[in-house]
């Protein structure tokens, strides 16, 4: 059989690329030692790689490092510092200056590499990624290249109603004036709002990252009308949607910009029952029921945190301006955060964290004509009764392994003062699944 020339070097340059990569294969996964040992928990492939048994739980010799698919890696050892002395056991590492606590090495690309990811410890004033990546601390930024993906779902409980801070109760609002009552057809017994929250963060450089943030919502909320029938009333779909930018600054500061995009709906109708013998089978609800602002917000705001030992601590700020009026004549009131906490790193994998957290939010300006023309049937449908002030404290919980990362949060309100009557918060509870690339 005859082959062409070009069949003869495009079989040339294959065979050089295979000779060449089967050379770097042998340099870089390599055996424990010219005896071929294999230490206890890996296995030998037949072309000579070292495999971890379990990945998960394996623990890579001195010297080598264990890749994330159970591949065992020499490390090269002019990349390895040495163990430090007595004299610099206690001095901070330096990333800029070189120098490399015990049990790291400094990549080619000036990365600090653990020697054992599964293993290591974080000295002071730094954190580990789960690739093994040592990271300076600070509010959450994770490195060039970096990827991170969340779910999470929350859930708040509301009951009764608050006019400033005075407690009243749905039989309060719905008995007539002249019997103390606040003379409304019907009001607000609870209200249950449902949230899920799917966000996509990257890192772009290691100190700016871009995050995407998609939310669904679902509200019920339970009615009670002046002649005592009960009802309720029900809105889901998709709420608006969030993009953002994080700057980590100097001092341990994080600087966040962002813009929520009105992709939640401000039309949501359905039938509200006012008497035993009357129902509406098209009406629309409230603006605590609707799904979005209508409008284009933007937000900013900045964080810090810190750690020393197994403790950390930080707090952050954020603001909520409202850019327009949306189509239905109206636009939420600003809307500010501030919160400080205190986490406990009870072992490497869990944590705990305390916190308490100030919300402000401003009053409506304008109005729905649809739902000012009834304002007076319910407190729900004036737009003078939104906005107030809280405080919150808070208790969580997170466990990590690996990449992958569960964290569970409630707090309660502990003063309220709203403008109402309005319903009140009772409690707030969430569950977070992350990951990390």
């Amino acid at each position: 059989m005859q082959y062409s020339t070009n069949n003869n070097k495009k079989f040339k340059v294959s065979s050089i690329a295979l000779a060449l990569a089967t050379a770097l294969m042998t340099l870089h996964t390599i055996n424990v030692n010219a005896a071929d040992e294999v230490p206890p928990g890996f296995f030998k492939t037949p072309d000579g790689t070292i495999l971890a048994n379990n990945p998960k739980t394996a623990v890579a010799p001195p010297g080598y490092y264990l890749r994330r698919n159970g591949t065992l890696i020499k490390v090269d050892p002019e990349l390895i510092t040495p163990a430090p002395t007595a004299a610099t056991t206690t001095m901070p590492v330096n990333m800029t200056s070189g120098d490399v606590p015990e049990g790291f090495h400094k990549m080619p690309d000036g990365q600090i590499m653990a020697n054992d990811p599964t293993n290591a410890i974080a000295p002071p004033g730094y954190h580990m990624m789960p690739n093994g990546v040592l990271m300076a601390n600070n509010t959450g930024q994770h490195g060039a290249g970096m990827w991170m993906f969340d779910i999470k779902y929350s859930y708040m409980s509301m009951k009764d109603m608050l006019d400033t801070t005075d407690k009243l109760t749905a039989d309060l609002a719905v008995s007539p004036a002249s019997e103390g009552g606040y003379g409304y057809m019907m009001a607000p017994v609870d209200m249950s709002m449902h949230m899920a929250m799917a966000m996509v963060m990257y890192g772009v450089t290691d100190k700016f990252m871009i995050m995407g943030m998609a939310h669904y919502m679902k509200n019920n909320m339970s009615m009670l009308s002046s002649d005592g029938t009960n009802s309720t009333m029900s809105s889901s779909g998709v709420a608006d949607t969030v993009i953002s930018g994080m700057l980590q600054m100097p001092y341990k500061l994080t600087l966040n910009v962002g813009l929520s995009l009105p992709t939640g709906d401000i039309d949501v109708k359905g039938p509200m029952t006012h008497t035993a013998t009357f129902t509406e089978p098209d009406v629309k609800y409230p603006y605590g029921m609707q799904l979005g602002s209508g409008s284009y917000d933007i937000k900013h705001g900045i964080s810090y945190s810190d750690v020393s030992d197994d403790i950390g601590w930080g707090g952050s700020y954020e603001y909520t301006s409202r850019m327009n009026i949306n189509d239905n004549d109206y636009k939420w009131g600003n809307l500010f955060l501030v919160d400080t906490w205190v986490r406990w790193d009870i072992t490497k994998q869990f944590n705990t964290t305390a916190k308490i957290a100030f919300r402000g939010l401003g009053e409506i300006e304008g109005a729905d004509p649809d739902l000012d023309a009834v304002k007076a049937m319910s407190p729900t449908m004036d737009a003078e009764n939104y906005g107030g002030r809280r405080v919150d404290l808070g208790l969580g919980a997170k466990y990590t392994i690996a990449e992958y990362s569960v964290t569970a949060d409630v707090s309660m309100p502990v003063y309220q003062n709203l403008q109402g009557p309005q319903m009140a918060t009772k409690w707030i509870a969430s569950i977070n699944f992350g990951a990390m690339y």
